[in-house]
């Protein structure tokens, strides 16, 4: 673990240097190193979809902060799910992946689809 933290910055710093000059940005988080376009992000990609459709049920799970920009931007009767129990944007909190996997294995037995 040591070792990957020290070779996740190191690629983290690389891919900055390459990309310092254009539209394209590197953000680093504690288990992720995300590269995108300046002002794109999670919240932004679901503005877009959720102007062009209509959803009966909404459900967003995230463990990062590129994940808060989406929860910020959700409609209110939509559920969002912070994996980990640090302050957050979503509604809810579940302490790890298994409550994840749980709480999906949950909602698969309660749904009737016609």
């Amino acid at each position: 673990p040591e070792l990957a933290s020290v070779r996740s910055k190191e690629l983290a710093d690389e891919l900055g240097y390459f990309t310092e000059n254009t539209e394209v940005q590197v953000l680093q988080d504690s288990k992720s190193i995300e590269v995108r376009n300046v002002g794109i992000d999670k919240g932004m990609a679901a503005k877009l979809l959720l102007s062009e459709k209509t959803f009966d049920f909404v459900l967003a799970v995230g463990d990062d902060l590129a994940d808060e920009e989406l929860f910020k931007v959700l409609p209110e009767k939509s559920y969002s799910i912070k994996v980990g129990l640090s302050k957050s944007y979503a509604k809810f909190n579940l302490k790890n992946h298994r409550d994840v996997i749980q709480l999906l294995t949950d909602l698969t037995k309660t749904v009737n689809v016609p």
